[in-house]
């Protein structure tokens, strides 16, 4: 895997004051919604008992 450098965060959305307080497991999904070979685009939630606690979109930038 190449490494890569976080670029942009869009879209995020968290919906609890604190993460701290969680007590049921994280459930972590990620996605590729696009890629190629300068960069790949992410979309990412973070659920815990059906709920979804936050979640958004990422760039990563791959430095030739």
């Amino acid at each position: 895997m190449k490494p890569g450098y976080l670029a942009a965060v869009r879209e995020f959305t968290l919906a609890v004051d604190c993460l701290d307080e969680i007590e049921s497991p994280l459930l972590v999904q990620t996605e590729i919604v696009h890629g190629n070979e300068i960069g790949l685009l992410y979309a990412f939630a973070m659920e815990s008992s059906g709920s979804v606690l936050l979640s958004g979109r990422v760039s990563v930038f791959l430095p030739v």
